[in-house]
């Protein structure tokens, strides 16, 4: 287990959280500044094109905002929110350890449960329900990566 001087790290740490906020928010930028002037509905387009190695962004999976699409699928929101969730969620219960091998593993099931069953047509293909089945995965990352820099903090601090 890994105890920190908590404080100490507080702003390494914010800058992570304030870093996974700003890419949060930039999700919801492109369709917001569609209807704006060219310079918006330019800079729209270089978000996009910014997001496009990362997500497929096909509109009919994606949010819609004011009738424009977000800058990536809706399963891709939900794990990036989720990651910001994650963040979170270790900043303020302290957690000090890396998500175990089930918790991993377990983040995965949601995903895989909602493609069968919209497969299946069991279940409706719903943006809402990607973004929720994405959350699970976005948040176990959160987790692993502050956890990872907390690790990288105390060896560091052991190394000077």
């Amino acid at each position: 287990m890994i105890r920190l001087k908590y404080r100490k790290y507080l702003p390494l740490r914010g800058l992570l959280i304030l870093s996974a906020l700003v890419w949060c928010l930039t999700l919801f930028a492109p369709p917001l500044l569609q209807n704006g002037s060219r310079e918006e509905r330019r800079a729209a387009a270089w978000i996009i094109l910014a997001f496009s190695p990362l997500c497929h962004q096909e509109p009919a999976r994606s949010f819609q905002v004011d009738g424009h699409p977000m800058a990536v699928c809706a399963r891709c929101t939900g794990i990036y929110l989720g990651f910001l969730l994650g963040l979170i969620t270790v900043m303020l219960f302290r957690i000090h350890r890396p998500p175990t091998g089930r918790m991993i593993a377990g983040c995965f099931v949601p995903s895989a449960l909602f493609m069968a069953l919209t497969a299946t047509r069991w279940v409706p293909d719903l943006s809402w329900l990607r973004a929720l089945a994405g959350a699970p995965l976005g948040a176990v990352t959160g987790i692993l990566a502050l956890t990872a820099l907390d690790q990288w903090i105390q060896k560091n601090e052991v190394a000077s």
